[in-house]
């Protein structure tokens, strides 16, 4: 009789002895077979249709495994079911890339939820050696230094969008709580508008939470910045960059990046 290669896998996959400590750890093993199997050469000249059956079934495997780690959530103001990140297992795709976890979207894109554990984050990270050693360094410091890359935004929350911060927004760290908030951009290109988007991350006992949202409260462009913004150069970015901390708008934005954190803490 014959069987499909994800069958095929899946058997393998249950069969074999539990060498792994976690499931933190079987998922890791999982996530690995999965696009070993998804990216042979043979499989790259396999019609697209194909290697999708699959990779479907593969994704949900790791989907579910990702729910039974970090378990269900519910945010406000986005949808109740989490779409599976990465998006693709396929090499050569944008989304190829992006770090594995749970993200919940609104409908308009301007909100959203990230999340994972500890564990494969870490995991992930220093996976990207290859291709952005600085980055993968920084997750060798743990999740408190993987924080303060801005790399991290982009490869979680919104896909396809370089992500940079302005300014860092102070807030509160409860006992045993890695925390971190910025104001900053997500963008493809040089950025010629006033930084308007918060992003906040939390961790505590090995599950993590990244988020982002619009700022309500809006930023006016400093007239020493005037000049370099009808100019669309990067002088602008630098510009901010130097006069945003000073704004009498951050303790607003700090607020409401407090109050992001609440919601992807749960309370």
């Amino acid at each position: 009789m014959k069987i499909s290669a994800f069958a095929a896998l899946t058997a393998l996959l249950v069969a074999a002895p539990a060498f792994a400590a976690s499931p933190e750890e079987d998922y890791i093993a999982a996530r690995k077979a999965y696009v070993k199997q998804l990216n042979t050469p043979e499989a790259a000249n396999k019609p697209l249709e194909e290697l999708e059956k699959v990779e479907k079934p593969a994704i949900a495997d790791l989907q579910a495994r990702l729910v039974s780690i970090v378990g269900k959530n519910t945010f406000k103001g986005v949808a109740p079911e989490p779409a599976f990140n990465p998006a693709t297992l396929l090499d050569g795709n944008i989304e190829t890339g992006d770090a594995d976890g749970l993200r919940y979207a609104s409908e308009d894109g301007e909100t959203a939820f990230f999340v994972t554990s500890e564990k494969i984050l870490l995991d992930w990270a220093k996976g990207r050696a290859s291709d952005m050693k600085a980055f993968a360094q920084a997750a060798k410091g743990g999740v408190k230094t993987l924080f303060a890359t801005d790399d991290l935004y982009t490869f979680t929350l919104q896909s396809g969008a370089g992500f940079t911060s302005f300014a860092a927004l102070p807030v509160t760290s409860p006992d045993g709580t890695v925390t971190r908030a910025a104001l900053g951009v997500f963008a493809q290109d040089i950025v010629l508008a006033m930084p308007s988007t918060i992003v906040v991350a939390t961790a505590k006992d090995g599950r993590v939470v990244l988020a982002m949202t619009t700022a309500k409260t809006k930023l006016p462009v400093p007239k020493e910045c005037v000049a370099a913004q009808k100019k669309q150069t990067a002088a602008f970015t630098d510009c901010i960059t130097k006069r945003i901390k000073d704004l009498p708008q951050i303790p607003a934005l700090a607020k409401e990046a407090e109050a992001l954190l609440a919601t992807a803490r749960g309370n």
